[in-house]
C-alpha cells in the first residue's frame, strides 16, 4: 500500500486499503501523505516549506485529539496542595499529615481526556469526581464533590483537576488512602488514583489550603 502510493499509484493504494476498518482506512489517508513528503526530501531539511510544516502537525493533532478519546483515562499525578495556580503550578504540602477537619485540596494531571465542542464554539470537558478514604481494605467514608463543566474558548492539551474537601471531624488517628475517581461523562471512561495520609490528631479545627 505505502510502495503503491509513493508511486503515484492512488488507484492501487487505495484497493489495498479496503482491507482495513473504516476508521484506520481514514487515519492512513490522512498519513500517506506525510510519508510520502519524508520520502520526497523529508520534513525537517530545507526541501519542506512551512505551510507543509503546518499542515502535518495540524494532521497529527487532529489524530491525536480523536486517539484520546479511545485511549483509557489515566491520572498522571496526585497531590495534596494549598493552593494550585495553573497546569504544573502550585504550593505542595509539606507532609501528607493532617487533623480531622482540616480543609484540603488535591490536584490531579489527566490524560486523554479531550475537550467537547459545545453549540456557543466553547470546548468543555465534563468530569464527575468521588472521593473516599479506607483504613486497610475498609471503605471509611464517601465525600461528597461538587463538579462543575471545565470550559476553554479552545481545545487544551493539558488538563487538570482540582478538588476541595474537608477531612471528617471523627477521623480517629491513624494511617488512611484516599482514592480518587474520576469519570469523563462524555465517553464514560473512569481513572483512579490513591494518595496515602494520616490524622495526627483528632483536633476539629480546620485550615484553608
Amino acid at each position: 500500500m505505502l510502495e503503491a502510493y509513493l508511486e503515484d499509484r492512488p488507484d492501487l493504494a487505495l484497493e489495498l486499503l479496503g482491507g482495513y476498518p473504516r476508521r484506520d482506512q481514514e487515519m492512513l489517508l490522512r498519513l500517506l501523505p506525510i510519508v510520502a513528503r519524508v520520502d520526497k526530501g523529508g520534513l525537517f531539511s530545507g526541501a519542506a516549506s512551512d505551510e507543509e510544516r503546518v499542515n502535518v502537525l495540524e494532521t497529527l493533532r487532529a489524530l491525536v485529539q480523536e486517539m484520546q478519546v479511545e485511549a483509557p483515562l489515566v491520572i498522571t499525578r496526585i497531590a495534596f496542595c494549598r493552593e494550585i495556580h495553573s497546569f504544573g503550578r502550585g504550593e505542595l504540602y509539606p507532609s501528607n499529615h493532617f487533623r480531622a477537619g482540616d480543609r484540603a485540596a488535591v490536584y490531579l494531571e489527566i490524560e486523554n481526556l479531550a475537550d467537547e465542542k459545545t453549540q456557543e464554539g466553547r470546548f468543555i470537558a465534563r468530569l464527575a469526581s468521588t472521593l473516599t478514604i479506607q483504613r486497610g481494605e475498609r471503605v471509611i467514608k464517601s465525600l461528597p464533590v461538587q463538579n462543575l463543566p471545565d470550559w476553554s474558548w479552545s481545545p487544551r492539551n493539558d488538563h487538570f483537576s482540582v478538588i476541595r474537601f474537608q477531612f471528617p471531624r471523627d477521623l480517629e488517628p491513624g494511617l488512611y488512602l484516599l482514592t480518587v475517581t474520576v469519570t469523563d461523562e462524555s465517553t464514560g471512561r473512569q481513572a483512579s488514583k490513591q494518595l496515602p495520609f494520616r490524622i495526627a490528631s483528632v483536633s476539629t479545627s480546620s485550615k484553608s489550603p
